[in-house]
């Protein structure tokens, strides 16, 4: 099993303040290099978190948000790690729908995506959110997060203890011709619930599989 990194999740490089922007990116671009000295391959970013009063001039956030990843992904291209972008959820205000991945992929064609199902399924109908990542983006996809939950909150729970249709999106990434990394984001005391999840999982790809022979 091979080293994915997941790079620090809520600092703050799309804020209003310059010096907090700047004091976000620093940290950011330490953690790219700590990934390469751990020896990963790839390392998981998440879009800029918007907050505060950057929820009132979203293009403004929005415009710091894009400046900050092009930061990123120039120092990932040096570095020679592969960096995926993760899809977020509605209270993200950035980064959670696919039309917005549409325009940073044009721009940068070697940024990946990480599918979240837990993220997708938030706030949406259902999970054709999901499914809409996983058709537009098939040939971007670098990594993917699993986990279940109710569509209201991030839960984290084992795979079949909310309701997204894990069958369908076993299908999907299968069809979409996906054979990359997985990680359960499984946030269980029980750590059997870790193993129950992988073997589920892997029991709706292999079921799709053996369908399609």
């Amino acid at each position: 099993m091979g080293v994915v990194c997941h790079l620090p999740t809520f600092v703050y490089t799309a804020d209003l303040a310059e010096d907090i922007r700047r004091a976000s990116l620093r940290e950011m671009l330490r953690s790219l290099k700590t990934a390469v000295d751990l020896g990963a391959e790839k390392a998981v970013l998440h879009p800029s978190i918007v907050s505060g009063l950057g929820t009132l001039v979203l293009d403004q956030a929005r415009s710091h948000a894009d400046e900050s990843l092009g930061v990123l992904v120039e120092e990932a291209r040096r570095l020679n790690l592969t960096l995926c972008l993760e899809n977020m959820f509605p209270g993200y205000h950035v980064g959670f729908e696919p039309v917005e991945f549409e325009t940073w992929f044009a721009i940068y064609p070697d940024l990946k995506l990480t599918l979240d199902t837990g993220h997708g399924f938030i706030g949406g109908p259902g999970i054709r959110r999901i499914l809409q990542f996983i058709g537009q983006f098939g040939s971007r996809l670098g990594h993917v997060h699993v986990s279940d939950n109710h569509g209201k909150r991030d839960d984290h729970l084992s795979v079949e203890s909310g309701r997204i249709n894990f069958a369908a999106v076993a299908s999907a990434l299968l069809e979409a011709g996906y054979d990359g990394t997985i990680t359960l984001e499984v946030f269980a005391e029980d750590r059997r619930a870790l193993r129950r999840s992988r073997d589920r999982l892997a029991s709706y790809l292999a079921n799709v599989r053996s369908t399609d022979r």
